[in-house]
Parts: structure tokens; C-alpha cells; sequence
């Protein structure tokens, strides 16, 4: 991948990863802590009604970062995956006039 493309991509992936930031604030973490300030049960004016919502938002940016870390580890939509995966398919005429068509697993 060329040094363009590549800054491309990640600026691609910064703008959406914003987005998805700003979607998940405005249309759950926000009404949430609406909720726990007019619940009364995080202080007289809510000052701590952010202590409900916290931990489902790091909690969920955890398993975000541990399924990353896994996908990476057992190559999970990598291009090693596809190239550990040398599959080679006979499916020349002859083969096919006989009725035998068969893929065999490189192993490179």
C-alpha cells in the first residue's frame, strides 16, 4: 500500500471513528446521564450522575480493544490468513470430464 493510500485510509478511519464517537454520546451516553440527574440518586443536583454511565462507556471501549487484539493474534481478516490458506483447486477439463474435482491445502 503506497504512503497516499495509506494516509487516506487512516484519515478515513479517524473521521469515522469521530462519527461514531459523537453518535454514541448524543444518543446514549447524554440521554443516560439526563436520567441518572433527574433519578436524585447521584448527589442533590446530579453532580455525580456521570458514575452510572462511566463504566459501560469503558467497559464497552475495552471489549472493543480486546476483540482488536484477538482478531490481530488468531489473524482474523488479515491477508496472512489468506495467504496461510494456499488452496490450489484442479479444475482443469480433463478433470472435469472425469468427475473429479478436487482442492488441495498447500500448507505454505
Amino acid at each position: 500500500m503506497s504512503g497516499t493510500q495509506r494516509k487516506f485510509l487512516d484519515s478515513s478511519l479517524g473521521f469515522a471513528a469521530g462519527v461514531m464517537l459523537a453518535a454514541s454520546y448524543w444518543s446514549l451516553l447524554a440521554p443516560a446521564i439526563e436520567m441518572a440527574e433527574s433519578s436524585g440518586m447521584y448527589g442533590e443536583s446530579g453532580e455525580y450522575a456521570f458514575a452510572p454511565v462511566a463504566p459501560g462507556f469503558f467497559l464497552g471501549a475495552l471489549f472493543v480493544y480486546a476483540a482488536d487484539q484477538l482478531m490481530h493474534y488468531f489473524k482474523i481478516g488479515s491477508t496472512e490468513l489468506m495467504i496461510d490458506m494456499n488452496v490450489e483447486c484442479n479444475l482443469s477439463p480433463e478433470t472435469k470430464q472425469k468427475g473429479i474435482v478436487g482442492c488441495r491445502y498447500d500448507g505454505s
